[in-house]
């Protein structure tokens, strides 16, 4: 189930982390390669094409280089996530942030390493917190819903995924977060459906069959 945690996770950290972009960056096509902005662009693409080692050496160094700046801070902070390096990922977002200056962008990734580090009460704390300064923020909301359903509240958990999914800004990655919400519950005729919003029937079917194997029998029951 831990195993299962860390898939679902990673999947709604991939819609969190990139829906928000850094206060005082703006990554864009015409910014200077060496500038915080095109470091953090260039990292992209390399996370983009699943160089995300390489990713996170590009960050570390411009960090070294520029310590004083949060934005590369969090942006290596994120990528840290992505490598598994879950304790200097934590360690680095404590630092991008001040408590009386909050980043709901990082507050959600801070919450992402707690997940995924099991740690469901603390994830839904700072997700939570992320809410109270973005509110309706569906990418955030999925990630409350995800947490909360590994945390045992599964209504709750579905009632969240369910007003993520129906948000206007919902994407694919929010639906398929409700879909996976519902397979934990046993609802996998639902999910199935859920994932054919965006997905090709064959796959929406191999997703569910998926969850359904890393559930298990025991949590399983009819939709």
């Amino acid at each position: 189930m831990k195993r299962f945690m860390v898939i679902v996770m990673g999947a709604a950290s991939l819609a969190l982390a990139g829906c928000s972009s850094v206060p005082g960056e703006e990554v864009t096509a015409q910014a200077s390669p060496e500038s915080p902005a095109g470091i953090i662009a260039r990292a992209k693409q390399l996370e983009a094409v699943g160089q995300r080692e390489q990713a996170a050496a590009v960050l570390r160094v411009a960090v070294a280089r520029d310590p004083g700046n949060q934005a590369l801070r969090a942006a290596y902070g994120k990528s840290l996530i992505g490598t598994g390096a879950l304790g200097d990922a934590e360690e680095v977002l404590a630092r991008a942030h001040t408590p009386d200056n909050p980043d709901p962008s990082i507050l959600v990734a801070q919450g992402v390493v707690a997940a995924q580090k099991g740690d469901q009460a603390t994830a839904q704390a700072y997700f939570r917190r992320a809410l109270n300064l973005r509110p309706g923020d569906p990418g955030i909301e999925a990630n409350l819903a995800l947490s909360l359903a590994m945390g045992g509240s599964k209504q709750e958990a579905e009632q969240m995924a369910r007003s993520a999914a129906g948000s206007p800004g919902a994407d694919a990655r929010v639906r398929q977060t409700l879909a996976m919400v519902l397979s934990l519950q046993g609802k996998d005729a639902e999910a199935e459906a859920v994932y054919r919003e965006d997905l090709p029937p064959d796959q929406a079917a191999s997703n569910v069959s998926m969850l359904k194997k890393m559930r298990g029998p025991a949590k399983g029951r009819s939709a």
